[in-house]
């Protein structure tokens, strides 16, 4: 029989605590592949902007639906192996061959997807993680991706720290956002 074994972390009054859960790989379960050089976690060598990147700490990662071959992927600052590495979001055209960075936001936590069209993409956005629990930049989106981004916080988003977006399946001008402080937000958008 397989296992996997699932590392998570556990933080409480202040101490980090690691601990393991063992699990049984049901039928059909996936292999999976590392993507990325370094073996020892999500670690990826990417091209942008013509050179070489590594990305470590990948936040979010979302599939566009009208298009699978169009991914985005949301990574925060890293120290890793001694150098400072950039976060922002990066897109790829080609299902991951190829990624350039469309956002230089060292703190993007939540990335969705327009199902009807893939160049409108929403990131959530948070602070440093040694502030507030509200304290954010919001929600920003993009018509043509990621080319240009615009604020979309308007009124009544009490807490700007956005850890999840899902956009409506049903109607998907209608965005829920998950935030670190006050819970979940609904909110429309209008998309030409």
């Amino acid at each position: 029989m397989r296992f996997l074994q699932l590392v998570s972390k556990l933080v409480v009054a202040g101490c980090c605590l690691s601990f393991s859960v063992l699990c049984s790989a049901g039928p059909g379960a996936p292999a999976w592949q590392n993507l990325g050089p370094g073996g020892g976690g999500w670690i990826a060598s990417i091209c942008a902007s013509g050179r070489n990147l590594m990305v470590a700490n990948v936040r979010a990662l979302a599939v566009a639906p009208s298009d699978p071959r169009r991914l985005y992927l949301a990574v925060a600052d890293r120290m890793l192996a001694g150098r400072f590495v950039r976060g922002g979001v990066f897109r790829s055209d080609d299902g991951g061959r190829v990624w350039q960075r469309i956002l230089e936001d060292d703190f993007v936590e939540a990335l969705a997807v327009d199902p009807r069209n893939a160049d409108v993409v929403y990131a959530g956005r948070w602070d440093a993680p040694y502030h507030d629990e509200c304290t954010g930049d919001g929600i920003v989106m993009t018509r043509d991706g990621g080319k240009t981004w615009t604020s979309i916080n308007g009124t009544g988003l009490t807490c700007k720290r956005v850890a999840r977006i899902v956009v409506d399946p049903h109607d998907p001008n209608r965005l829920y956002l998950g935030t670190t402080g006050n819970g979940v937000f609904v909110g429309r958008v209008s998309n030409p």
